[in-house]
């Protein structure tokens, strides 16, 4: 009870001092009557507890992801005085975990006592550093699991912070709550936004599966390149990616002059793209190229500055792209690829293995996140074995998902992203992926320049963060201190 009177006489101090501050403003300077109730709806009454009592702490390092169902990790080893002492002050004393490739967790027990107002809610942040991202989860009494509350991308240097809100009716049991605080080896996708320009420093534009545009819509399709066209400047759109079924049936000349008439725009703007064959664009079995090498072959592309080479007519081939400090190397996949393709893939990777790669097919996962058509074959042959494979960009099946995957040595990305059964042949919906530097990450957005709209599906499969933290070598958690504050609802 001690603790409690405390915590309310600094909460009246804390009211009186604001409040004292913003009349003595309010009277000396030119008087706002706005500024002063502003200041006063804008007082969060949170009492910190400057001691976190942790009933119970471990560490685990020695695991490959977290047991949702389970209170109690396996392989986890109880701290000792000395880490409870760490944790619980900001001192830069660090309570240190590190391990080659593995994922890092500390989990905690941690008392809280509910206050006399019965609020519904208590606020913990986490203080540390880590060259990973780090995630909170908190215990669910009433579905007996961890669920994971927020996350914040690793970053090289200084301190960063984590803070979630744990809620009373069903976070806290019998006085105490559990944490994990984590770097899980799924490096996991944060809520998305839509950027600020500040935000960001250069974008990559995708589109994929236009045949429908190609047939019937021409004037959305012109309406996608001019808008990249438009906006290369403002958002530093450096390259486009264009993922297969240019067209819809490739013995229609009239289809192949209105993909060509719009990627034409790309062209004359002097935006350099690549694109890979789909199915339709080649007679499905069939593999018929004649027409795909007519309009899409190498002679239109090896002149842009950022095309890398052939081994047979643009079928399969590579670009580089270089943007701010990154370098890149985007490789396409034609549809049915053979051994030689694999054998070209595996050879260009590693001759580049110093450049982030980005692999560009188009058949290759569902939207249940399953591969399709060659997709295993791709996955198990060539990204998986590359590591500095990061992504992999697909179209052919409508709908869109995406897949987190690590292989021996590296995470890397599966992204299916297909409009074309929504009305209007897919109503003009295109991918911006946009590269945050400082900050190791991608801005993922979903927009359409004919509607003016975002996210055709829900905002969580079209709009998220990819983060873009390296996990091979040694990962490390350090935590300098864990703070509580009681809110005052």
């Amino acid at each position: 009870m001690q603790t409690i009177q405390k915590m309310k006489l600094m909460g009246i101090f804390l009211f009186v001092a604001v409040l004292v501050s913003s009349f003595t403003y309010f009277i000396s300077e030119e008087p706002n009557i706005q500024t002063f109730f502003d200041t006063l709806d804008n007082i969060v009454l949170l009492n910190k507890e400057k001691a976190v009592d942790i009933l119970e702490g471990y560490s685990i390092s020695q695991i490959n992801e977290i047991d949702l169902n389970s209170l109690a990790q396996s392989g986890e080893k109880a701290l000792n005085n000395s880490d409870f002492n760490k944790v619980k002050s900001e001192d830069n004393q660090y309570l240190t975990l590190a391990a080659d490739g593995k994922p890092l967790y500390q989990r905690y027990r941690i008392k809280i006592e509910k206050d006399s107002t019965e609020s519904s809610k208590v606020q913990l942040k986490w203080l540390g550093k880590s060259n990973r991202n780090v995630s909170i989860y908190g215990w669910d009494f009433t579905k007996n699991s961890w669920v994971m509350l927020n996350s914040t991308v690793g970053r090289k240097g200084g301190d960063s912070t984590v803070t979630v809100d744990l809620d009373y009716n069903t976070m806290v049991q019998n006085s105490a709550a559990n944490i994990i605080v984590g770097t899980d080896t799924k490096n996991n996708i944060l809520q998305g936004k839509v950027p600020g320009r500040d935000e960001y420093d250069f974008t990559l534009a995708w589109l994929t599966d236009t045949q429908y545009y190609s047939t019937s819509y021409p004037d959305i399709y012109n309406k996608m390149t001019k808008y990249i066209v438009d906006n290369a400047r403002k958002q530093n759109i450096v390259y486009a990616i264009h993922t297969g079924d240019v067209v819809d049936n490739m013995d229609d000349v009239n289809q192949w002059e209105n993909a060509d008439k719009s990627m034409k725009l790309l062209d004359k703007a002097g935006i350099p793209y690549g694109v890979s064959a789909g199915n339709h664009d080649v007679g499905h079995s069939e593999y018929n190229y004649s027409q795909f090498y007519k309009y899409f072959g190498e002679d239109r592309f090896k002149n842009m500055a950022t095309y890398g080479g052939s081994p047979n007519n643009n079928r399969d081939h590579y670009d580089i792209v270089s943007a701010y400090g990154r370098s890149f190397i985007i490789l396409y996949l034609g549809w049915h690829i053979d051994e030689s393709s694999i054998q070209w893939a595996n050879e260009i990777l590693k001759k580049n293995s110093d450049k982030m790669a980005i692999v560009a097919t188009h058949g290759y996962i569902s939207p249940r996140g399953t591969y399709i058509e060659e997709g295993s074959l791709i996955n198990d042959k060539i990204v998986a074995p590359n590591k500095n494979v990061f992504l992999v960009l697909c179209g052919h099946y409508p709908g869109v998902t995406i897949n987190q995957k690590r292989s021996v040595d590296h995470i890397y990305y599966e992204m299916l992203s297909d409009y074309q059964f929504n009305p209007e042949g897919g109503a003009g919906y295109l991918r911006m992926l946009r590269f945050d530097n400082s900050n190791n990450r991608i801005y993922v957005e979903t927009y359409s320049p004919y509607k003016n709209d975002y996210n055709y599906y829900d905002d969580s499969k079209e709009q998220f963060v990819i983060p873009l933290n390296p996990e091979s070598g040694e990962g490390n958690l350090n935590t300098d201190n864990l703070e509580i504050y009681i809110s005052k609802n």
